[in-house]
């Protein structure tokens, strides 16, 4: 029975979810590397560039950087609130390269166009340090 209004559907089925991850090595980077201001850097510019494209929900983006022996990881659920991090005292060395791992769900855009907005964030953040990446 209709009630005469136009339903829309709820913020959880704003389009469709197509999850996508992605492993990267970074560095080595110069002394003084902030760790955290990196990764919620990214974290927000990931968010903000799906949003950009046509995103219609955020859900949750994160990474993990690890050098083998210590770890950062971040968490963006909302742009509004941003990323927050958690780990190793807040510095994981850079001397040496270590890993990235990247997921991003996020409603409306396919796993293609958040792999090119990824890739130009990570290029946006790192090349201006002269720090290296590639994806494994």
């Amino acid at each position: 029975m209709s009630d005469g209004h136009q339903h829309t559907p709820p913020p959880s089925a704003a389009g469709f979810l197509e999850p996508f991850g992605m492993r990267v090595t970074l560095g080595p980077a110069p002394g003084g590397f902030g760790t955290e201001d990196f990764l919620t850097g990214l974290l927000q510019d990931l968010a903000a560039a799906c949003e950009a494209a046509g995103a219609t929900v955020i859900g949750h983006l994160k990474c993990f950087l690890s050098s083998g022996e210590a770890g950062v990881h971040c968490n963006l659920t909302s742009t509004r609130l941003g990323a927050r991090c958690g780990g190793a005292s807040g510095a994981v060395p850079l001397d040496r390269p270590v890993e990235l791992d990247l997921a991003v769900l996020v409603y409306g855009l396919p796993a293609a166009t958040i792999a090119t907005l990824a890739a130009g964030v990570l290029d946006s953040r790192l090349f201006p340090l002269g720090i290296a990446w590639r994806q494994v």
